[in-house]
């Protein structure tokens, strides 16, 4: 007599490949137009939030003397520099004037100025610029007890 424990297992085991085979072997036979154009449709992701420029700031100085700053931009990229200045406390003319030089030619000046009756009081100025090539901030100060600037790439 056979032992019904071995002829279920055997029975569903060749089940099990009857149908794994019937799977395998069975083709798709819708036949495919090699000449029908399809259209490929791009939906944009939600998640992801465009890229937005900004200004960035790239450098900052702080002095009371003149000084000198030189730059190799990255191309078509616009600068800006944010300067401010805290005169001193003499009655006398201040001054602080910050030019750009690009290529040998100034593009960009700003100054800020106290006169001899003027409040002693810090002041902010800014200006921005597109150069082409190497160029340089200079920054020519007079009677000031300090000055900041800081120096923003748009990207």
């Amino acid at each position: 007599m056979i032992n019904k424990f071995i002829i279920i297992p055997v029975l569903s085991l060749i089940i099990l490949l009857v149908f794994s085979a019937t799977a395998m072997f069975t083709q798709d036979t819708t036949p495919v137009d090699d000449d029908e154009d399809y259209v490929a449709t791009i939906k944009p992701n939600i998640d992801t939030p465009a890229y937005e420029p900004s200004w960035k700031k790239i450098d900052s100085f702080s002095g009371y003397d003149d000084y000198f700053i030189t730059y190799t931009p990255k191309e078509n990229r616009k600068y800006k520099f944010v300067a401010s200045a805290m005169p001193l406390m003499n009655y006398e003319d201040n001054q602080m004037l910050v030019s750009v030089e690009n290529n040998g030619n100034v593009i960009k000046t700003s100054e800020l100025f106290w006169g001899e009756t003027s409040k002693v009081a810090s002041k902010t100025t800014s200006a921005e610029f597109t150069p082409s090539g190497t160029f340089n901030i200079n920054i020519y100060a007079y009677e000031l007890e300090y000055w900041n600037i800081e120096i923003y790439e748009w990207y």
